[in-house]
């Protein structure tokens, strides 16, 4: 029987994973319940999740396009961050995140939370614009 060692810790991002993974799956068991359907990537469910049309405003206004590119943004044209077109196609976000809405704007709002290598800072935003935020990004249209 392996015994775990007392003078040994999870690391940071192994309790923070776990956590994440919880979370996701408890969303995804709670939304089932309630019929809302699929909620993942490429549906327009991201949508209904916060305000598009402001979220472009916040995306513009928190700067974001300084590191991140976005088409639908003239000024969005940094190289920094990945682009975030088709994001509502990726299956994860930055590697690690499934990509729901409310986990696209946890990761907004904190992304040091969920990878603490990352080199997106905090920008303090605020949960109801990481929801508009992310409403933007997963838009399909």
């Amino acid at each position: 029987m392996i015994r775990p060692r007392p003078d040994r810790r999870p690391t940071g991002w192994l309790p923070a994973l776990l956590a994440v993974s919880v979370a996701a799956t408890i969303t995804s068991c709670v939304q089932g319940q309630r019929g809302a359907g699929t909620t993942g990537p490429g549906t327009a469910a991201g949508v209904e999740y916060g305000d598009a049309d402001r979220g472009r405003e916040l995306f513009v206004g928190y700067g974001c396009g300084a590191c991140h590119q976005h088409g639908g943004v003239a000024v969005a044209s940094g190289r920094v961050g990945p682009a975030l077109d088709g994001l509502a196609d990726q299956r994860v976000i930055a590697g690690v995140l499934p990509n729901t809405p409310e986990m696209l704007a946890a990761w907004i709002r904190s992304p040091q939370a969920y990878d603490r290598d990352t080199g997106m800072p905090d920008l303090g935003v605020t949960e109801a614009d990481a929801a508009d935020i992310a409403a933007f990004l997963l838009e399909t249209d």
